[in-house]
């Protein structure tokens, strides 16, 4: 790769920092991301949407390992339901963006044909990267993308007790705005 290509391509995390976003542990709990794909394709193997979600998978012995875990499972049939947190914004107007998307993918195709929509396939998705754990707290990052004519991404944050295993608030935190700043500044990718 030349010189300019490495300069454009530099807000790319290499393999090592995505890999260490999929799998952290503490003391007492591991954290992984699982990916569950439904993706589609044609007669042909040619894909015709991208379709998944991460779900962190909190493992180790304990209540709060399993409430953690229950709820981005609860999310996860959400995603694939086409409703719930993730899907729940401003504007929207469809009781199941799901549908909406298969219907979107269904228009592309037979508008255009597979050959053209596996150029650029649909894309629902979402990817959990874990940004920090400790023995206190678990923050996970979400990056949702919809994609058929027209794309979205939208970015969500989930941070867990782990002594309690309930989602906090960020007014919960213990964290001043100079900390806040410093860890803006510290990861690019946040």
């Amino acid at each position: 790769m030349d010189a300019a290509e490495q300069e454009n391509r530099k807000w790319f995390e290499s393999d090592k920092e995505w890999a260490d976003r999929r799998t952290k542990s503490n003391s007492t709990l591991e954290v992984t991301i699982e990916r569950t794909d439904y993706s589609i394709y044609n007669e042909d193997g040619l894909t015709m949407a991208i379709i998944y979600y991460d779900r962190p998978v909190v493992s180790g012995d304990t209540a709060v390992a399993e409430k953690i875990t229950e709820f981005f499972e609860e999310e996860e049939q959400d995603w694939f339901a086409g409703t719930g947190r993730l899907l729940d914004f401003p504007g929207n107007d469809y009781d199941n963006l799901f549908a909406c998307f298969l219907g979107g993918v269904a228009d592309l195709r037979e508008r255009y044909g597979d050959e053209d929509v596996a150029e650029e396939p649909g894309l629902y998705s979402l990817e959990s990267r874990i940004m920090y754990m400790d023995d206190d707290i678990l923050s996970i990052l979400q990056i949702k993308e919809f994609r058929t004519q027209r794309g979205s991404t939208n970015y969500y944050g989930c941070t867990f007790d782990l002594h309690t295993g309930e989602l906090l608030k960020l007014k919960d935190l213990d964290i001043s705005a100079d900390d806040i700043k410093n860890i803006f500044s510290q990861d690019e990718y946040l």
